[in-house]
This record gives C-alpha cells, sequence and structure tokens, in this order.
C-alpha cells in the first residue's frame, strides 16, 4: 500500500510541535476512511553531559533545543520512593542529589507548551559514572521448579546463582533491568536438585567500562 497512489493522508504535511488529528482514506480499489491523532514531539536535547559536584550532587547540562518551552530533568529519589521531575525554562543545567544506592541515571527531556499543554520529547537515559555503594535488597520465592526475585528499587542488577556458597558448582551468572517491585523469573531447575544459592550486585554501564556495586547477602532458593 502506497501514499497517493492506494491511500491519501490529510494533511498530508505537519512539521510543527502539536496534536493533529490526520485522516487515511482509500483511493481506487481501497475504500473507506480511518481518523488518528498523532503527536509530532520536540527533539531530545544534545550535548548532554553529567559531572560530580562533590560527595552529594552531580550537574547535568545540555545544549538549547530550537523552539523548545523549556526542559525536564528526571532522577530516581529513594527517600520519595518515586521519580523526581525537575522543570527548567531558562537554565540549561541542573544538579542531581546523589542517592546512597544511586544507579547513574537520569532522563533529560525539552517540552513544548502548545494551546496551554506541554509536549515532551521521548526522553533519553544518561549515565553519571556514579559506583554504587550500596547492597541491593529483593525478595526471593520458589514456584514449582523456577524461582522468583522481587527487586526493592529500579536499576540493572547482575546476579550469580550455582549450587554451593563458592559460586563455582553449576555456575550461571544473568544480568537483568527491573522496576521497583518489579520481579524477575529464573526457570527450569535442574532435576534432583533441591536449592541453588543466589547473590546480586548493581551496576552501572558507562561508556568505557561497568561500574560495580557490592554483592548482597548469599540466600538460598529451596524446591519441595
Amino acid at each position: 500500500m502506497k501514499v497517493g497512489r492506494d491511500i491519501r493522508i490529510t494533511p498530508s504535511k505537519i512539521k510543527k510541535v502539536g496534536k493533529y488529528r490526520i485522516t487515511v482514506k482509500g483511493i481506487g480499489n481501497f475504500t473507506g476512511a480511518l481518523k488518528y491523532t498523532v503527536t509530532v514531539r520536540p527533539k531530545n536535547p544534545k550535548g548532554v553531559t553529567l559531572a560530580k559536584r562533590g560527595k552529594k550532587t552531580f550537574r547535568v547540562k545540555w545544549k538549547k533545543v530550537p523552539g523548545a518551552t523549556g526542559y525536564s530533568v528526571e532522577y530516581w529519589s529513594d527517600k520519595k520512593g518515586k521519580y523526581i521531575s525537575k522543570n527548567r525554562k531558562k537554565k540549561r543545567f541542573f544538579d542531581v542529589p546523589v542517592n546512597p544506592d544511586f544507579t547513574g541515571t537520569v532522563v533529560v527531556y525539552s517540552y513544548k507548551k502548545v494551546n496551554g499543554k506541554k509536549i515532551k520529547s521521548t526522553g533519553k537515559y544518561y549515565y553519571n559514572g556514579v559506583k554504587p555503594t550500596v547492597k541491593p535488597r529483593f525478595g526471593l520465592r520458589t514456584e514449582g521448579r523456577s524461582f522468583i526475585v522481587k527487586m526493592k528499587r529500579d536499576g540493572y542488577y547482575e546476579m550469580w546463582t550455582a549450587t554451593n556458597k563458592k559460586f563455582t558448582k553449576d555456575f550461571k551468572p544473568l544480568t537483568f533491568y527491573r522496576s521497583k517491585n518489579g520481579e524477575f523469573t529464573i526457570y527450569g531447575a535442574s532435576s534432583g536438585e533441591f536449592y541453588r544459592y543466589i547473590k546480586i550486585r548493581h551496576y552501572v554501564p558507562t561508556k568505557g567500562k561497568t561500574l560495580y556495586g557490592p554483592w548482597s547477602k548469599i540466600r538460598r532458593a529451596y524446591w519441595y
């Protein structure tokens, strides 16, 4: 199906940031019409840099986005247990507080006000290179021949599992990302296997190297 030959879209050209109602109508052998609402978003900020400022904050800076009304910086707050969003109209920097187990990620958006409502860009994650310092906390339960890990906060994790505490027998490493209270399931315990040892640590993917936090307490999942 080709635009102009089989279907006609009106309006045909949409460039400005905003929400638009478009109509897709059939041509020739193609009949009928459908209506959609589409959103044209502003561009994400470019030239984003992150630099640590002392022990408690790091500064996020970015370049101007032509036509943007302002900008938003989003980061995780362990104290409040949620993402915090801070707006900036003219200033193109923000000092983000570093949490004790901060995973080193922020999201930077641009936005434009259209008819009194904000339309945000898609946003992009950035890593500031702060090494995690706190052992991750997680819930653990078994279901059948599988075990389920439930993380207490969002972030990137590395998990080791094995059948001995030294993690040398039937060793299985893996990495995953989970949001706060998100669950991760490990399937398929071997026949005759009754337990596995588990330990987990935070990690931060940065340019050039990966930063790892300390390992959690070793726990054991049982099957019956």
